[in-house]
């Protein structure tokens, strides 16, 4: 498929309708009111505010579509429409007012070996037939792995953008592994001709870099898969010297993380344990002194910094630990921010983007219980208009009730969870059908955000509970490192004991709980089948892993192996001891199993084999393989099928209104 076609049936005709209001009556609302991709989503404003560019779902086809829209006189511009199925519109950014740099997402082969492949376009603002590959030659075939005869070796990864260049709006930087694969230079790019010059060339393991706000490159991260070290180092501003900055073991160490350059090119902001908790320090690279900018004693920072588009300073930062979501140091934006609190109380209200000038402004507003609404505004008219609703068929009204508490575990160990209940449920009311919902990662956490998810199990008449098990981030070094070695032992009794909790507080009927989960979630929700069999009632696993031994022997193949085997072991005895899939014997209760064909996260032999085992040892097990699906339920007509599966099984299993 060359490049013109590829971009033919991404851009294909694009109907902009609303879907239909959400009807009024419903104790119980369609599956695909949840299901349905975001109506809208990711507004960013252009430099000069003239501008929005948007996604959006298409209604006829479920299509999601990149637009851009001219805010004066309300033309929508089509750019790229995909079906998410063979590229996936991955991300995109304002190159300058006339240009939009695109991501593309799409699963490939190399050598027989899965990857996962980005491609990066450049894309006139008005104009969805002007554009072109920033890598890929026009002669080849946009969704190409393997360079004709005389040319260079193609990039895996194209879209690793280290600089867009605020002061030269025609160039960006672009890391590219052209010359040795894994280890990439940096080119200076043309985004109207796709001309480069390489500025940087490759060094050995390092696999990012990062340049200042004047765009001159001055990190290398190093990362030694072999011996398990990652290192920064810098460069001054004014020599050609690499210079140690950070040395850690990555495996047993905690980490010391670049966040990026202040528009003072000296001074540096970087992550680092302090205290058993991740804060925000600025560095001055001249000195090497150090400050501390913010901790929040609970919880992490995980975060980025806020910047001012028109200079590139530090105005700020967001976090997921500071209520708001955000912290503003500069008077005028701080200002704004309260006003807005104020117009909106009780929403977090998060200031997305602003023109150059800082006058027009996007905001979303949300919490936890209630869909993202984005708004217009504009600060010299003091005006504030309604733009957009994330999910409209949803409404704007709170879809669950949301409570967060701490419950303890088995050794003592304190574990946050989140405690979803339907809009209608009554304190101190009858116990209720309950779904346990562990997050993936396994080193991530629960969103704090409004959740289509839990949204579609509350309006089913299920609680939901989902805990923040050893091994989640946010929560210091120690309680994240419980992951390495403990997939199935300490980090499932979490999970085992916040049922018990769930049951022992009168809110879950015993008989009538489930499993659920995705990615590493799937796999608790398997291993519960085995550790636990008597515990729930169903399990549900969508993309999870099901043999921890044939996971380490598929991750052998790539460059970051030892990582995996360092998470979660490598001795055959114990893998197979802490895998469903060599243990279902043990399993008596119903499964549905539910993978994408095309998932380059977990391969989908670990479903596929898991159900055929399961099925030969006549087990109650149902299948779904979803047709050129990856482990984000990125395709609607995937997303569509999972939900409506996941709706049947639970309501055939739980009588959610009994």
């Amino acid at each position: 498929m060359n490049t013109r076609t590829l971009l033919s049936l991404l851009c294909g005709c694009l109907a902009f309708m609303l879907p239909p209001p959400p009807s009024a009556a419903a104790a119980e609302r369609p599956v695909e009111h949840f299901s349905r991709l975001p109506h809208f989503a990711n507004p960013s404003l252009s430099p000069d505010g003239d501008r929005v560019a948007y996604f959006i779902t298409v209604s006829d086809s479920g299509n999601t579509a990149l637009v851009t829209q001219h805010l004066e006189s309300g033309k929508v511009q089509p750019l790229l429409s995909s079906d998410n199925t063979k590229a996936t519109i991955r991300w995109y950014r304002w190159a300058n007012n006339e240009r939009i740099l695109v991501s593309l997402r799409f699963p490939a082969k190399r050598g027989g070996t899965d990857t996962a492949e980005t491609r990066l376009l450049s894309i006139s603002a008005d104009d969805h037939e002007d554009y072109l590959s920033l890598y890929t030659p026009r002669r080849m075939s946009l969704l190409s792995v393997r360079p004709r005869r005389g040319d260079e070796r193609i990039s895996q990864r194209q879209d690793r953008v280290v600089s867009l260049l605020p002061d030269d709006p025609e160039h960006i930087l672009l890391a590219l592994d052209i010359e040795k694969a894994n280890y990439p230079g940096v080119y200076r790019v043309n985004v109207y001709n796709a001309d480069r010059e390489r500025v940087q060339r490759n060094m050995p393991h390092v696999r990012h870099w990062m340049a200042d706000q004047q765009g001159r490159v001055r990190l290398a991260t190093a990362v030694d898969y072999d011996r398990g070290r990652r290192s920064v180092m810098h460069r001054p501003v004014d020599g050609n010297d690499w210079q140690p900055l950070f040395a850690y073991d990555m495996y047993d160490e905690p980490s010391a993380n670049p966040v990026g350059f202040d528009a003072d090119p000296n001074i540096l902001y970087y992550t680092a344990y302090d205290g058993g908790r991740k804060v925000l320090y600025k560095m001055d690279l001249s000195t090497q002194e150090r400050t501390l900018v913010f901790r929040n004693p609970d919880y992490d920072f995980d975060g980025g910094l806020v910047r001012s588009r028109a200079d590139g300073r530090v105005i700020g930062i967001h976090n997921r630990g500071i209520p708001g979501g955000r912290v503003y140091w500069d008077e005028g934006y701080a200002g704004l921010q309260e006003s807005l609190n104020r117009v909106l109380p009780g929403f977090t209200n998060t200031l997305l983007s602003f023109n150059e000038g800082g006058n027009r402004y996007l905001l979303s507003s949300y919490n936890a219980t209630t869909p993202h609404v984005y708004y217009l505004g504009d600060r010299q008219g003091g005006s504030l208009m309604p733009l957009a609703e994330r999910y409209p068929e949803l409404g704007a009204n709170p879809q669950y009730q949301r409570r967060v508490f701490w419950y303890t575990a088995r050794d003592g160990v304190k574990i946050r969870a989140y405690l979803s209940l339907p809009v209608e449920a009554e304190e101190g009311g009858p116990p209720l059908a309950a779904v346990i919902y562990p997050h993936g990662g396994p080193h991530s956490r629960q969103r704090t955000t409004f959740d289509y998810r839990v949204a579609f199990f509350t309006d089913r008449g299920y609680a939901v509970l989902s805990p923040d098990f050893r091994g989640s981030s946010g929560y210091g070094f120690e309680f994240a490192q419980a992951r390495m070695g403990s997939w199935g032992l300490q980090m499932q009794d979490d999970i085992t004991d916040a049922a018990h909790w769930l049951v022992e507080e009168g809110i879950a009927d015993p008989q009538r709980m489930c499993i659920v989960g995705g990615s590493y979630g799937g796999y608790a929700a398997l291993m519960a089948t085995v550790k636990t069999p008597d515990l729930f009632r169903c399990a549900v696993s969508f993309a999870g892993v099901s043999d921890l031994r044939r996971l380490v022997i598929e991750r052998s193949r790539y460059i970051n192996s030892e990582s995996t085997e360092a998470e979660v072991g490598s001795r055959p005895r114990d893998l197979r001891a802490r895998s469903p899939y060599h243990n279902v014997e043990e399993i008596s209760v119903p499964i549905l199993l539910v993978h994408g064909s095309e998932d380059r996260v977990v391969d989908v032999t670990q479903s596929r084999r898991m159900a055929n085992r399961l099925q030969a040892e006549g087990k109650e097990v149902e299948y779904i393989e979803l047709p050129n699906g990856n482990h984000y339920l990125d395709a609607q007509p995937n997303r569509h099928t999972y939900y409506r599966a996941l709706d049947r099984f639970l309501r055939g299993y739980l009588s959610p209104h009994p």
